[in-house]
């Protein structure tokens, strides 16, 4: 028997069809010895995010294991605010383009919803709107979630799927939601649509500094003193704060004929953070390259993504782990993020 509560936050989150799956996902573990806790599950459910961190809890141990069998995560903060953390066995490299599909042998996407339950038979997804929400296979942390497209489109992002994101994020506000671009931004399959969430706060969240650019309905301003190059978009409204990000990114991604060639060249994709703490948030981070010199080396594994434009340092090689130190950390961000000067001279045109 389900909670009324549960089954209320389940109706609300899909329409009928997907409800139902969503309530068969609960029945299953209502009904299974090994996980079946009454009391936890009678508790309060406050949004959609307490119970998909209850449903993905409960189904980690016997489909995706959250932490690598014999080696537990490791994480140093620095003194600049930003995080190194080692996470065992992650794949540095991991990037599904088409070329790389073919040599591992896939004939299928490994985002689609078949494939996905046809690698995973124990897996139990949950529906939310056009997305089905499934534990990432290679965490960052514990609950970490990948919000994928149920048809198979590119990755992209457009003011609609924002305004998605933000949807989610009212009904489960302990997520923060992220992007990476399908480019240089670190997307591991860029040939299906998807978003990932995690419920940590991470170190672009806290109280850098800002240059207000611009004040209105929704405000731009870049953060100061941050490594990496971030504009922040903020206000209260979802819509007005989605469509300024989709202003930036069409000026960042499509820049003025008026502005100099090298200048519009060097904004080649985009990471994005969505996250909402009172105000509606983006945080954008332009990118110039997708890997460091160090890391194309091979001293160093350290492939950036959103996460790690957001401030977390994330490596599977123990090596990088220890040898990260602030001064290298900070150069990685600066070093894959366009000029300040690029990024303003785009800017112009929407201030």
């Amino acid at each position: 028997m389900i909670p009324h509560q549960v089954q209320q936050i389940i109706d609300n989150c899909c329409d009928p069809v997907r409800s139902n799956a969503n309530r068969r996902v609960i029945e299953e573990l209502c009904a299974d010895q090994r996980f079946r806790d009454r009391q936890e599950l009678s508790g309060a459910f406050n949004n959609l995010g307490d119970l998909i961190i209850y449903v993905q809890k409960h189904q980690t141990q016997i489909a995706i294991p959250q932490k690598t069998q014999g080696e537990d995560y490791q994480e140093r903060s620095l003194d600049n605010g930003l995080v190194v953390r080692y996470k065992p066995k992650r794949d540095f490299h991991m990037r599904f383009t088409e070329t790389e599909y073919q040599k591992r042998g896939f004939t299928e996407c490994t985002l689609d919803e078949q494939t996905v339950m046809k690698n995973f038979p124990e897996l139990r997804r949950f529906w939310w709107d056009n997305y089905f929400i499934w534990p990432n296979p290679s965490p960052i942390y514990d609950y970490h979630i990948t919000l994928a497209r149920d048809i198979h489109v590119v990755q992209s992002v457009s003011s609609v799927e924002m305004l998605h994101m933000f949807a989610f994020l009212n009904l489960a506000p302990q997520f923060r939601i992220f992007y990476n671009g399908p480019r240089l931004g670190g997307a591991s399959v860029a040939k299906h649509q998807h978003f990932q969430g995690l419920v940590n706060e991470l170190p672009i969240e806290r109280e850098w500094g800002r240059i207000e650019l611009y004040m209105g309905e929704a405000s731009i301003a870049m953060v100061q003193d941050y490594p990496a190059r971030a504009i922040e978009v903020k206000g209260k409204e979802p819509k007005a704060v989605a469509d300024m990000t989709s202003r930036v990114l069409e000026v960042f991604m499509f820049p003025p004929e008026e502005i100099a060639e090298d200048v519009r060249r060097e904004i080649v994709d985009v990471n994005i953070l969505f996250a909402r703490r009172g105000d509606y948030r983006t945080f954008i981070f332009p990118r110039t390259k997708e890997l460091p010199i160090m890391a194309g080396t091979g001293e160093y594994k350290v492939r950036p993504g959103a996460v790690e434009m957001s401030g977390v340092m994330l490596t599977g090689d123990k090596g990088t782990y220890q040898k990260l130190t602030q001064g290298m950390t900070a150069d990685i961000l600066d070093e894959v993020s366009s000029q300040r000067n690029t990024v303003l001279a785009c800017l112009k045109y929407i201030i």
